[in-house]
């Protein structure tokens, strides 16, 4: 999957995978056709610019392994998009910085540090520049959502403004993996619908 091609297999306008045609052109995530909408402009633009693989198991979630972009720190890699980047400190993991996207549909990526070696004069935890590696995650408005609920953080933590991102925490906290999974991309559809006003043609 390259995040310029955005493949529709079955030749249908991308919009039309939600059931009705929405105006896609630069307003909403397009990616590869299987989360249309679930997400805005800024994330379109993101995954335009590198190849992205979907995360096996985790719907809405990819990663890329370009070079170049894995040397990047998360606000180099997204100069000139509307972001809000938060550091969250994982007892006995790697730092986490998540990006959430302040245009409407959101997304954003979640991208863990990656120490390469132990620096003097570095508090531990934090990288220098040159001394880490940088696995970037591009997600999808609910992919984001599902894994800041993953790895237990409060919205506080990760700068999420979002009418819905707490509802949505609390509806994800009842269910089980699989039914997260299922059920997030809709979710997160529906409340963009009503919140920025994602309506169709």
């Amino acid at each position: 999957q390259h995040g310029e091609r955005g493949d529709h297999h079955d030749g249908r306008h991308p919009g039309d995978l939600l059931g009705k045609r929405f105006s896609t052109a630069s307003t909403v995530f397009i990616g590869d056709g299987q989360y249309v909408g679930d997400g805005g402009r800024s994330l379109q633009r993101l995954w335009s610019k590198l190849s992205w693989r979907e995360l096996r198991g985790c719907p809405g979630r990819y990663v890329t392994s370009d070079a170049e972009a894995r040397r990047q720190a998360p606000d180099e890699l997204l100069a000139g998009l509307p972001v809000a980047l938060h550091q969250a400190r994982l007892e006995g993991r790697d730092p986490v910085i998540v990006g959430w996207f302040r245009d409407p549909g959101g997304g954003g990526i979640l991208t863990y540090v990656k120490r390469m070696r132990e620096s003097s004069g570095v508090a531990a935890g934090e990288a220098a520049e040159g001394d880490a590696v940088f696995v970037h995650t591009l997600n999808t408005e609910s992919g984001l959502i599902r894994k800041i609920e993953a790895l237990g953080l409060a919205p506080f933590e990760v700068g999420g403004r979002a009418a819905h991102l707490l509802p949505m925490l609390l509806i994800l906290s009842f269910l089980v993996d699989a039914e997260k999974n299922a059920s997030a991309t809709f979710l997160v559809r529906h409340f963009l619908r009503n919140e920025v006003g994602l309506a169709p043609d």
